[in-house]
């Protein structure tokens, strides 16, 4: 019988070779998928619930597994290059108890519904002692530390924006609240501006207005946004006024 890869720490596969590299990149990724999972289990399991992830992803979910007593899903393997999915991705555990904070809440009680703020108040508060010096994305390295890189973007249509001349200044930590926030709304501002066909999939949000009034009604907003920013955000220590978050911590 094979032995698994997986043997109760996260498995990087961005170097391994698999069976599956002698599929078509072109190829469907299902069988792929079940090719890397058959090797870090050393037996067929379900592979649906496989999620795309990237190098970020990894560490907040690890670092929040070792550093808090947050109950998070375990991270099986991830990989941060693409090799044999053609995609960053990580494997998983799948949790299959409760449900879904947005779909349970409205079925709760008045009391369950404030015992689940509470306990989710409980969670954000845990993650606020979780402190840093910089905002950014969080890595892990391969002898196990963490650093804050540059931040990932949270925001639609990342491929349009890698070009930009101002994505390049996003590639990097912030020491402070204001340059990252300015340097985020003059990203937004240049992608409105090149990229209007873009900004046409909202159009059915501003009643049916031409394409360039809503690209200068978007740029307007946001111009006034970026000229707001150096006196309205907070200029404190950043351990003060940010905690940890991200998407996958999403309560269940």
């Amino acid at each position: 019988m094979a032995t698994p890869l997986y043997r109760g720490s996260p498995v990087n596969t961005d170097e391994l070779d698999f069976p599956a590299t002698s599929l078509r990149s072109n190829s469907a990724v299902e069988p792929r998928i079940a090719v890397v999972a058959r090797a870090l289990f050393a037996s067929e399991c379900n592979v649906s619930h496989f999620a795309n992830g990237a190098w970020n992803t990894v560490g907040t979910m690890m670092y929040v597994s070792e550093r808090s007593r947050i109950p998070v899903p375990k991270v099986y393997a991830y990989c941060t290059n693409g090799n044999v999915l053609s995609q960053t991705y990580m494997f998983l555990e799948h949790v299959t108890t409760g449900q879904r904070m947005r779909e349970a809440f409205e079925m709760l009680d008045e009391e369950g519904k404030a015992r689940a703020i509470r306990e989710y108040a409980g969670v954000v508060h845990k993650l606020s002692q979780l402190r840093f010096t910089r905002i950014g994305s969080l890595r892990r390295s391969a002898e196990g530390a963490y650093y804050v890189g540059g931040p990932s973007m949270v925001r639609s249509n990342h491929a349009d924006r890698v070009g930009q001349r101002t994505h390049s200044t996003l590639e990097r930590p912030f020491s402070a609240v204001v340059p990252w926030l300015l340097s985020m709304e003059e990203d937004e501002l240049r992608f409105v501006q090149g990229h209007p066909e873009r900004v046409n999939e909202w159009s059915n949000f501003f009643g049916g207005k031409a394409l360039k009034d809503v690209v200068d009604d978007v740029s307007l907003v946001l111009r006034q946004v970026i000229k707001a920013i150096p006196t309205a955000c907070d200029t404190g220590s950043l351990s003060k006024v940010l905690c940890l978050w991200h998407y996958d911590l999403n309560c269940r």
